[in-house]
């Protein structure tokens, strides 16, 4: 069997989040650095929420192409990642307004306090493994696209390291995902569904 191209739904979704996350990181407010300054800028929870956007629309990609694992991969991605999101988009911009002080010791306190922390290490592992498992449902036609996914998958596991480089790096990573997602979006093929079974019938006897 040939594969069956990737239907349009989920060609929707991968240039969704790649657009998504791409937003996120190149209007996210550098110039202040992560400090109240920034936090206090509109641009701070408008790129956070395309963060989250793009999060949700790999997420449902994933629930889409791969199975019953990739659903529930999914969902354990979506509830630990959405909450610390949540928070630095609109608790931030709130501490942006305070004392700087203040307001570095409050972000400090729930970004690194032990609930928060290991759950957004948790769902930065389920994401990891949606991207592989993600991965292994697309086929693709050509040099080019097989490269694409290659480098989309990596670049979806390697967000935890990512968050450690420069702002020029960071970019530089949600570029790669923009692009890898749009020749995925537009070239990838996923692989055909298997055939159902016959069914056999017992005709009874007379």
């Amino acid at each position: 069997m040939s594969p069956r191209p990737a239907d349009r739904t989920t060609r929707i979704l991968f240039a969704v989040s790649g657009l998504a996350l791409f937003g996120y990181l190149a209007l996210r407010p550098w110039a202040g650095g992560d400090t109240p300054a920034a936090w206090s800028s509109i641009m701070w929870p408008v790129s956070h929420l395309l963060a989250v956007t793009g999060f949700v629309a790999y997420a449902a990609l994933g629930a889409r192409r791969a199975g019953r694992a990739g659903g529930i991969l999914a969902s354990v991605t979506v509830a630990l990642l959405l909450p610390y999101y949540g928070a630095e988009a609109y608790a931030l911009q709130v501490l942006g307004s305070l004392d700087p002080a203040q307001a570095q010791a409050v972000a400090q306190a729930f970004r690194y306090g032990p609930i928060p922390i290991t759950m957004f290490g948790l769902g930065w592992v389920a994401l990891g493994t949606l991207a592989v498992l993600t991965a292994r449902t697309v086929r693709t036609p050509g040099l080019a696209s097989r490269l694409a996914l290659i480098v989309h998958t990596v670049a979806m596991v390697a967000w935890v390291p990512v968050f450690f480089l420069s702002p020029v790096g960071r970019i530089a990573h949600a570029t790669v995902i923009l692009i890898s997602a749009v020749v995925l979006a537009t070239r990838g093929y996923a692989v055909p569904r298997p055939a159902a079974e016959p069914q056999l019938t017992v005709q009874p006897t007379r």
